[in-house]
């Protein structure tokens, strides 16, 4: 790795190793990589010594920390991830596209039936991209589109092929349900971030709270003027556009950030210096949940005051040993949903869930349509 920066004052950088991810205990070669944040994730293709292998197994991915340098975690697959791009996670392309959380590595979304082909190797033969699809990636805004044209030089690519490279960019920006939803996880991923780094984390260092509320067309700290309102962040005496890093959101609010490692395990898995993935209209859709889950609940229980956890990053009151809530989604569920959680297992038609039951916020399109559901919840609780 170069400093870009140093090397345009001085292009002898470049003739320098620059600064280097061991790869002694890989046991593959190095098929693809690409920077989150200020870490490096690398894929493995197949094994190349079985008598001598790594430290981690071939056709893997793999999460270089640059502060801690260490892998941070390394995740197997049946076959090498390939070429890896960032998009609020990391899109991986052999084959075809993949979604995985750059916080654990784990496949969260694919789309099988955008085929990309063969990507598993850093050394290409007589060609000169790898794969037979190209991609186009829009970091900020999330998407990507993808064009079935064969890999060329673009010196040999004819007119008709480029104009249907161009056609096909639009269609696949445009999106569909799966791309809906890869917006959606990484939109609900970067907005926990920011409620877990950037308000409930300093919010806790200063006043040892860390709850949230839902306020109108947002959130904020319930001991702390910060929160986000619509597509910005606010604070007493300043608005910020909703971009760029936690560490930066935090700086610019006058305060020093901070994670919940120490309060509980799991959170967001954002990293600091991560650049945040939101998308408009995703983001549009999570607030209006919060908005609506927490004027269900106030409905439901108007005399509990819900809390907005940034653990679990869901709005939620508890009543006679019954957990009730409204989830942005999680690996439990993708989508936004609501929640009936008793703390002893109950039995019966309505509990769908591990936790107790859950349903999806398309079953719940207004305030009534929630208090209901709670209110089933609470009747079913209480048949023992």
């Amino acid at each position: 790795m170069w400093d870009l920066e140093a090397a345009l004052h001085n292009a002898a950088v470049l003739d320098s190793p620059g600064e280097q991810v061991p790869t002694s205990n890989l046991d593959g070669e190095i098929a693809g990589a690409c920077f989150v944040g200020d870490d490096v994730v690398l894929s493995t293709g197949e094994e190349w010594d079985p008598e001598e292998p790594g430290s981690f197994r071939s056709n893997s991915l793999a999460r270089w920390s640059q502060e801690e340098t260490r892998f941070v975690w390394p995740v197997a697959f049946d076959a090498s991830p390939g070429d890896l791009l960032p998009m609020g996670g990391v899109l991986s392309v052999n084959g075809h596209p993949r979604w995985h959380d750059p916080g654990s590595g784990a496949v969260r979304l694919e789309w099988p039936e955008l085929e990309t082909g063969s990507s598993d190797s850093s050394i290409t033969w007589d060609q000169t991209f790898t794969g037979p699809a190209r991609l186009a990636l829009d970091e900020r805004g999330h998407r990507f589109a993808h064009t079935p044209t064969a890999g060329r030089s673009p010196s040999s690519t004819g007119m008709r092929e480029r104009s249907d490279w161009r056609e096909t960019v639009a269609l696949r920006s445009r999106g569909g349900t799966r791309m809906d939803e890869a917006m959606l996880v990484a939109t609900r991923r970067s907005l926990h971030g920011v409620a877990e780094l950037v308000i409930a984390g300093p919010q806790f260092r200063t006043q040892e709270s860390i709850e949230l509320r839902v306020r109108p067309g947002g959130f904020g700290g319930r001991r702390s003027s910060v929160g986000v309102d619509g597509h910005d962040l606010v604070w007493d005496g300043g608005r910020l556009r909703l971009e760029g890093t936690c560490r930066e959101l935090a700086g610019a609010t006058g305060q020093q950030i901070s994670d919940l490692a120490d309060v509980y395990a799991g959170g967001s898995g954002v990293d600091p210096d991560e650049p945040l993935a939101l998308d408009p209209e995703a983001l549009g859709q999570l607030l209006a949940w919060f908005g609506r889950g927490d004027a269900a609940l106030r409905t439901f229980a108007s005399d509990v005051e819900p809390v907005l956890w940034p653990e679990h990053f869901d709005v939620g009151i508890t009543v006679g040993e019954v957990n009730y809530g409204a989830s942005p989604g999680d690996s439990t569920h993708t989508g936004p949903y609501a929640y009936v959680g008793p703390w002893t297992r109950r039995e019966g038609e309505f509990w769908n869930a591990p936790f107790g039951a859950l349903r999806d916020a398309s079953e719940l399109p207004d305030v009534d349509a929630l208090v209901t559901f709670f209110e089933a919840g609470r009747d079913a609780s209480d048949e023992r």
